[in-house]
């Protein structure tokens, strides 16, 4: 038996009498790629392909504009995004004790519930997975936790919840702010085999 190459292991063959070198699939997550954001309009990722379900993962994120939402556009070839078709909420709690919640947000996925600010030490992380986007026999779905400090400098935790209504599918994704530019952040995607 000539030797294997990398991520291959020794496994008995279908017809059990030798063996040979197959490759080990991944699955867990794996590094797509990196956006550093620097004054920039949005940060989009491209190329997303069916059998897979993606985690977009930002942290250190700060806006030059005060009290804004945060927001996720799907898109399709090209890239075309969506600007409707979506229903999405989230429940956030104030760390002072406060509950607040949105829903059925239809122009895009909605991250926040209540505006982000840009002073300091104002900023957002957060962790989003999105299901299997790039299926288009199916409705994509997302889902994710948020942590950001509001227009007062209160400390807020959350969770994100949305859906593309029809089945699409989709090749990209769009992060962005409802006002002004993203003046910092490390946006990285990563995905796993779904099967």
């Amino acid at each position: 038996l000539a030797k294997g190459t990398a991520n291959q292991k020794l496994s008995m063959n279908s017809a059990a009498n030798a063996v040979e070198w197959q490759t080990v699939a991944s699955s867990g997550w794996t590094f797509v790629s990196s956006v550093t954001a620097s004054a920039s309009a949005n940060v989009s990722f491209t190329s997303m392909t069916t059998g897979y379900d993606y985690l977009l993962v930002a942290t250190n994120c700060k806006n030059a504009t005060d009290n804004v939402d945060l927001k996720i556009e799907l898109g399709i070839t090209g890239p075309t995004y969506r600007t409707s078709g979506y229903r999405s909420g989230n429940g956030f709690h104030y760390v002072a004790s406060s509950y607040g919640s949105s829903a059925n947000i239809t122009a895009d996925i909605r991250l926040t519930g209540v505006g982000v600010g840009n002073a300091d030490p104002e900023r957002y992380d957060f962790a989003l997975n999105i299901i299997d986007p790039a299926n288009s026999g199916s409705n994509t779905s997302t889902f994710g936790l948020i942590n950001w400090f509001n227009t007062s400098n209160g400390m807020m935790v959350g969770q994100s919840y949305g859906i593309y209504t029809s089945d699409e599918a989709h090749t990209a994704l769009k992060f962005y702010t409802s006002s002004g530019n993203i003046t910092s952040g490390l946006f990285k995607l990563y995905r796993r085999p779904n099967a």
